[in-house]
């Protein structure tokens, strides 16, 4: 399961999308801090086939979380080298 909001300015949407049970959580390393902020990522919990779904009309995608990240990459909807890790935490940024 993951935890999906929409962010809507003008005509274009951003999906921030995470695995749901790092909402709220912080992962940091020596290069980079991912801040897994409730207000930007806890939307709708929604399943793979939705999750999926959501993305793919994006016009900008935020993506935290191993499962999330593998689904999008599993999907076509992002690309190896959109993937960046920080510890042990997936995350890609899509514009």
């Amino acid at each position: 399961m993951y935890c999906i909001k929409i962010h809507k300015k003008g005509k274009s949407n951003m999906a921030a999308i995470c695995d749901k049970e790092i909402v709220g959580k912080k992962f940091e390393d020596e290069k980079a801090c991912l801040d897994v902020s409730g207000g930007f990522y806890n939307g709708k919990v929604v399943s793979d086939k939705e999750a999926v779904e959501l993305m793919k009309n994006a016009d900008i995608l935020n993506i935290s979380g191993n499962d999330a990240v593998g689904l999008a990459l599993k999907n076509m909807i992002i690309r190896k080298e959109d993937i960046i890790f920080i510890g042990k935490t997936a995350h890609a940024e899509v514009f």
